[in-house]
């Protein structure tokens, strides 16, 4: 990262420690904001209207997104000629939909100039809303070996570089750095599960890491003796997890400590999924399957897979990959073989996951996929500082001497629109430095929490140390992009 331009640093008080859990609550809520944020922008571009959408296609094709796009910026075009105020619209990567948000007063203006220039062309598009074609991907790919074990620009250079993954919330939890920080045991083997419950205790209670994001994708309240009869590894064996990618296209990545042996064992004689166990090979790597790719399998449900999903699992001794179909399973293995193109090979990224390294953070969300992040048009009036999209967002939980931070880093993508942002961002992160929720609505605190603003290149961060007691504000309300 370049060096620093600008550090404003303000210290008003001793930084105390906290337990209070605030990045989780963030990875939960922007996993779900696309859909929480469409819906609440405008009902017209935003919910699917099957039947009108059935009836309309009358067994047409559905059209295309360029057309989509077209027609979007159309409606745009006239409810300014008509005066009436709408956001810009903001692609939603992972519905392929556009989102917006006009005043509510100009109500009969929108219906008009919906029905004039896009009502058809949208209702014929959600029959299979395909979003922009699937980009491949371009430029040098990094050889991130030679970095350090437990960078995470290392872990993520084992996720595959797709459309699907590039835009969706990265999760990342860094166990190692969390038992670092908080002084936490990690129970060696042979060490009953009463150890191995009070050390994930220990992590919910110290460092706020529940059974949330990619964590949970092997139980989220399975006990280790059920993961381990059905897997051959439970939470002990886990230092870092990343996942990526929507729906059941997501990839879940850890890497640890892991027998592939004891593993083969278990999952051979699990008496729930055995009966349709097989091992397949591809580039000279054995990985287990499990049923038909993306299916739910009604008759077998465990605590660690709770809905029966069929899953493919390939295993080593430092790293396991956890998806749904083989043709994901293929391209991981591709990625980690070959030197594919991975998420590390996107800038917008890869500076994420170089200042959470430097931040040292222990779990945190990035993502490229600003839609969710966007203010509404109120929002937007009143807010004294909402700031320009920019390429990529991180929000992150770390800790030092001075107790726990929530951490927020933006890449604008260039140094100059950075600098521009810089007053902006400083003063957002000093108005959430004074702001309590606790009580349910925002209070100013007499005391506010320390924070740092710093700018490198073309990155903005924001730490926020945590106070006892006294609730942040959740991401949504931490930045809000116009």
């Amino acid at each position: 990262m370049a060096p620093a331009a600008d550090i404003i640093r303000v210290d008003t008080r001793a930084r105390q420690r906290t337990a209070a859990t605030v990045v989780f609550a963030a990875l939960a809520l922007l996993t779900n904001a696309c859909t929480q944020v469409t819906g609440a922008i405008s009902p017209a571009t935003t919910t699917t209207d099957v039947a009108a959408a059935t009836t309309l296609s009358n067994g047409e094709d559905a059209v295309d997104f360029e057309t989509y796009e077209a027609a979007v910026n159309d409606l745009v075009g006239c409810m300014e000629a008509a005066g009436a105020p709408i956001t810009d619209p903001v692609l939603d990567q992972s519905s392929g939909l556009f989102v917006y948000d006009y005043d509510a007063s100009n109500e009969l203006v929108y219906d008009g100039c919906y029905a004039e220039t896009i009502a058809d062309i949208d209702a014929a598009y959600r029959l299979d809303p395909t979003g922009p074609p699937e980009e491949q991907a371009s430029g040098p790919v990094g050889n991130w070996t030679a970095l350090p074990e437990g960078s995470w620009v290392r872990l993520l250079s084992r996720i595959p570089d797709t459309t699907n993954t590039r835009f969706s919330p990265v999760t990342i939890i860094d166990l190692e750095r969390a038992r670092a920080h908080f002084d936490i045991d990690l129970p060696e083997a042979g060490f009953n599960d009463r150890k191995v419950l009070d050390y994930l205790g220990a992590l919910a209670a110290d460092a706020g890491i529940v059974p949330a994001g990619p964590l949970a994708t092997f139980g989220r309240s399975a006990y280790p003796d059920q993961i381990r009869t059905e897997l051959g590894f439970d939470h002990r064996s886990f230092d870092r997890l990343v996942s990526a990618g929507t729906g059941a296209k997501e990839f879940t990545i850890a890497e640890g400590r892991f027998d592939p042996v004891v593993v083969a064992t278990a999952v051979g004689v699990d008496p729930v999924w055995s009966p349709i166990h097989e091992i397949e090979t591809y580039e000279n790597v054995e990985f287990h399957r499990w049923g038909i790719d993306f299916e739910l399998d009604l008759d077998r449900f465990t605590a660690t897979r709770t809905v029966g999903h069929n899953r493919r699992l390939s295993i080593s001794e430092e790293r396991l990959i956890w998806v749904r179909w083989t043709e994901g399973i293929h391209l991981a293995i591709d990625t980690e073989q070959r030197g594919g193109h991975s998420l590390a090979d996107q800038p917008e990224l890869n500076s994420l996951a170089i200042a959470a390294d430097d931040l040292d953070l222990y779990s945190a969300l990035l993502t490229a996929s600003i839609a969710p992040l966007v203010g509404t048009l109120d929002s937007q009036r009143i807010e004294g500082f909402i700031l320009s999209r920019p390429d990529s967002v991180l929000i992150g939980d770390g800790a030092d001497e001075g107790g726990r931070f929530t951490a927020i880093v933006l890449d604008y993508g260039n140094p100059i629109a950075a600098e521009d942002e810089l007053v902006n961002f400083e003063g957002r992160i000093a108005q959430m430095a004074e702001t309590d929720v606790s009580s349910g609505s925002s209070v100013t605190m007499e005391d506010t929490r320390d924070y740092v603003v710093t700018h490198l290149g073309s990155v903005l961060i924001g730490q926020i140390w945590l106070i006892d007691d006294a609730q942040l504000p959740a991401a949504l309300d931490l930045i809000s992009f116009r």
